[in-house]
């Protein structure tokens, strides 16, 4: 999830009761025996897909602004990229925009379109190049989600190698 989460934060989650999930939101998925924590993209009725790395919901691509002189040193490191593109995507229909990672041209970065339904959730990582997401069927990834495997909701970061994170709220709406 990075740049918004970083290698070794930590963070509390509200386990329950934390609401309808909503576009935009960062939620802990449960995929088997383990729990991942993405970003929920595409909600219940939605068209989805992606076109060069980029979101379209419904037909609507999400707004990309390139951020310029964020740090973002080691995030394409594993894939043997030293180039790494920042930039601040906000989804259709969602309110506040969020950071993402991009490592260059990768096999993720076109989905065909996936209509989902009643009961199905989209989730993407925000480093989208090393993500196992929705975008990667079982049980390497997450696909496309059941209401029922959304099991958390996190709050805030309470501890970080970086101890300025220390506090920042993960999620917008607590």
């Amino acid at each position: 999830m990075r740049p918004t989460l970083q290698v070794n934060d930590r963070f509390v989650a509200k386990m329950s009761d934390f609401g309808e999930p909503r576009r935009g939101d960062i939620l802990i998925v449960k995929n088997g025996s383990n729990e991942y924590v993405k970003r929920l993209i595409g909600l219940p009725g939605d068209q989805l897909e992606l076109n060069a790395g980029k979101v379209l919901i419904n037909g609507s691509v999400a707004n990309y602004d390139e951020m310029n002189g964020l740090p973002a040193e080691d995030i394409c490191d594993i894939l043997g990229s030293d180039s790494v593109e920042i930039m601040q995507e906000t989804l259709p229909g969602a309110k506040t925009p969020h950071l993402v990672a991009d490592c260059g041209a990768n096999h993720l970065d076109d989905v065909a379109p996936v209509q989902l339904g009643a009961d199905q959730y989209f989730f993407l990582g925000d480093n989208r190049d090393l993500s196992a997401d929705s975008r990667v069927p079982g049980p390497l990834g997450l696909g496309v989600v059941s209401r029922d495997r959304i099991v958390g909701y996190p709050l805030f970061i309470y501890w970080s190698d970086d101890r300025v994170r220390i506090g920042i709220k993960i999620n917008g709406r607590q």
